[in-house]
């Protein structure tokens, strides 16, 4: 991962629930990434920050 963009201000969200369905562990993420409940829920959160989902 290039930590310029953690520099930048750039947050790295990883959903728990498919962590636990690929058998990934916390320590094998890299070091900026913090875990989210579920991908849906840190969508709710970051909605409710301004925050929209463009597909």
């Amino acid at each position: 991962m290039s930590y310029r963009v953690v520099l930048a201000g750039v947050k790295f969200y990883v959903c728990r629930q498919s962590m636990e369905y690929n058998g990934v562990e916390k320590s094998e993420l890299a070091g900026p990434a913090k875990v989210a409940l579920s991908a849906m829920t840190m969508l709710n959160v970051l909605q409710l920050d301004g925050y929209a989902l463009l597909r």
